[in-house]
């Protein structure tokens, strides 16, 4: 059975998670999230997976990158917005996009101790998502949820955040 690319079909889930949208390109919250704001900014299909890095799919990448930077940094205030692009496990091309506000990072730091005064942030990332992977796989077993319910539950929980950032992405910065 071949694997059906859940950004493709646009889960109605991911379209309730869904703040920011243009002619290549959408962003939607993370549902579970690796931190508060952690986003993903992903290319639109046009009949076909977009799964190659090319000029055609990344078409506008600038404007939306930013565009979806800005959104966040209006809305978390945070230090920094990072983004990368961890395309093991999804083949479709998509990056992840975290607010990191001043005390995420320095508690992380102080976390770490001696050595991490500075960068190291495909470090923190990693952190991050060791820790909320585990969080989260406590919750899925504490309420017997499959993925599918926990990802239901994160699009109602995120609903007020979903909008407020939509607010934000109709108001040209």
């Amino acid at each position: 059975m071949e694997h059906v690319c859940h950004f493709c079909v646009r889960r109605p889930d991911m379209r309730q998670r869904t703040f920011y949208e243009d002619e290549h390109w959408f962003a939607c919250l993370a549902a579970p999230p690796n931190l508060r704001g952690h986003a993903i900014l992903a290319a639109k299909s046009f009949g076909e997976c977009p799964r190659t890095l090319t000029a055609g799919i990344l078409g506008g990448i600038h404007t939306a990158l930013a565009e979806v930077a800005r959104v966040l940094t209006v809305h978390y205030r945070p230090k920094h917005v990072l983004f990368a692009s961890l395309r093991v496990k999804d083949p479709h091309i998509h990056l992840h996009m975290f607010p990191v506000t001043n005390e995420q990072e320095e508690e992380w730091r102080k976390r770490k101790g001696a050595g991490y005064d500075s960068g190291r942030f495909l470090e923190f990332l990693g952190d991050q998502e060791r820790d909320s992977t585990s969080a989260h796989r406590f919750e899925r077993e504490r309420n017997g949820w499959t993925d599918e319910h926990e990802r239901l539950a994160y699009a109602d929980a995120l609903s007020s955040e979903v909008a407020a950032l939509t607010k934000i992405a109709k108001t040209k910065g």
